[in-house]
């Protein structure tokens, strides 16, 4: 069997989206430990195939050093040498040139929604103080091609 696993780091999110649900945006963030045994599960109940979707409200909230015990737990417990892919789901507004640097090393596809034009975006999408977001999530994903190319 292979597995898909959306898993929710954090329902935290830096942003303040009029179309979010959230009820609040001060939840924790996903324990080493917890994260252990996820990865463990996982992995022990595939055959050939584990994809991993790192999810949020904003998973890079939780740290760079939370991304990079992934790929090590992966390791760790994949003695049945699955093939193993890791997706991130993230508004963009957070990534980094260190964030980009490890995830191209490490092979994680990235994920990201803008929604539509310009106006549109930045109507829905702001900042927790109001500002909108379209032009950083843009400049971002031109400077993660950049970094991939």
């Amino acid at each position: 069997m292979n597995l898909t696993a959306i898993i929710e780091v954090t329902q935290n999110c830096n942003l303040k989206c009029n179309f979010c649900l959230r009820p609040s945006f001060t939840l924790p963030i996903m324990k080493k430990d917890i994260l252990e045994k996820i990865v463990a599960h996982i992995i022990e109940n595939c055959d050939k195939r584990a994809d991993f979707i790192w999810h949020g409200g904003e998973p890079l909230i939780a740290g760079l050093k939370f991304f990079k015990d992934i790929p090590a737990l992966q390791q760790k417990y994949n003695i049945k040498n699955l093939m193993i892919k890791n997706n991130i789901q993230t508004n963009a507004t957070m990534l980094n040139k260190e964030y980009m640097e490890f995830f191209q090393r490490e092979k994680f596809d990235i994920g990201t929604s803008i929604q539509g034009t310009q106006e549109m975006h930045d109507e829905s999408r702001f900042t927790t103080k109001g500002r909108p977001t379209y032009y950083q999530v843009i400049s971002n994903i031109s400077q993660l091609d950049k970094e991939v190319s």
